[in-house]
């Protein structure tokens, strides 16, 4: 990753995810709203020929593939600010919406922020888990009410709708091996690694990102959803945060299926690979980031004075 700068405020890393027309949209919006003192990144696998000659307003990355986890890893090392707003393929930014997002970094345990995803459409960016099903996203017709989530409750965040510390971030990355690059799999273990860390997700009601494309945590196959993310919280956590009969009930009459009850409760085999693709050591404590960010000039330029 790049030295940060201090002139810059934060840092937008806008990943190429197939659809150029939605791409070269999300990089309009954020162009039109941004304010100043933001980096704007663009990354994409090599095949994006920049025809609209964006270099003066745009540092362009190159990725080694176009899967979204690898987007961001290799866009991580060209950002400069303290912040990273992760904007995917889809997203449209509106007016405020980058201030009103980073003002939540006041807070030394906010590790990242979740926005507003078209608030006609009243859905948010960020997930929680309940008894019976892990990674509920919210959105209209939710079983959690929005109105009563707190920034205690947000178990996570998606990977293409975000605000993160960059520096927080990069751990993170670090944590999980490359070959770990499953979107779902990966926010799914970033959200246990922050909360295993007592870093918070805070709501930025505020701050509106349209979305054409609002993400999701589907999957191919339901049981593979099941024990890849049990896997993850047994490993990170050492426990499940499921319960047997609520899962079962969740599974029969509620929104998960039998295939991920069944997944979840299969999940050894998973297990052993996941000790291989985590390193718990990697990620910082919230309390321990939050002395260095209140240390003298972490945050402000040097201040010279005449003799």
């Amino acid at each position: 990753m790049q030295k940060q700068s201090r002139s810059i405020r934060a840092s937008i890393l806008i990943p190429l995810q197939r659809d150029e027309r939605l791409f070269e949209e999300t990089l309009l919006s954020v162009l039109e709203n941004r304010p100043d003192g933001v980096q704007v990144i663009a990354v994409h696998n090599g095949t994006y020929t920049n025809p609209f000659d964006l270099d003066d307003e745009v540092d362009f990355a190159t990725a080694r593939s176009s899967n979204l986890v690898d987007l961001i890893r290799d866009g991580l090392d060209h950002v400069q600010g303290p912040i990273v707003h992760l904007m995917g393929t889809g997203m449209r930014a509106t007016t405020g919406w980058l201030d009103a997002g980073l003002d939540h970094f006041d807070e030394p345990d906010v590790g990242a922020v979740d926005v507003m995803l078209d608030s006609r459409a009243n859905t948010r960016a960020g997930w929680v888990s309940l008894q019976g099903r892990h990674a509920i996203p919210l959105r209209s017709g939710s079983p959690v009410s929005m109105k009563r989530i707190s920034r205690r409750a947000l178990r996570g965040i998606h990977l293409d709708a975000a605000f993160v510390r960059t520096s927080l971030l990069s751990e993170l990355l670090e944590a999980i091996a490359p070959a770990m690059n499953d979107p779902v799999a990966c926010a799914f273990a970033f959200g246990c690694l922050m909360r295993r860390n007592e870093w918070s997700v805070s709501v930025a009601s505020d701050s509106v990102v349209n979305s054409e494309l609002s993400p999701e945590f589907d999957d191919v196959s339901d049981y593979a959803r099941g024990e890849s993310l049990a896997a993850i919280e047994q490993r990170i956590l050492g426990h499940s945060s499921l319960t047997l009969g609520a899962m079962l009930k969740d599974a029969l009459v509620g929104s998960s299926s039998l295939g991920e009850f069944v997944g979840a409760m299969r999940c050894k085999k998973g297990l052993s690979v996941m000790r291989r693709s985590i390193d718990l050591e990697c990620v910082s404590h919230a309390s321990d980031a939050a002395k260095v960010l209140s240390l003298p000039g972490a945050n402000s330029m040097p201040v010279s004075r005449a003799a």
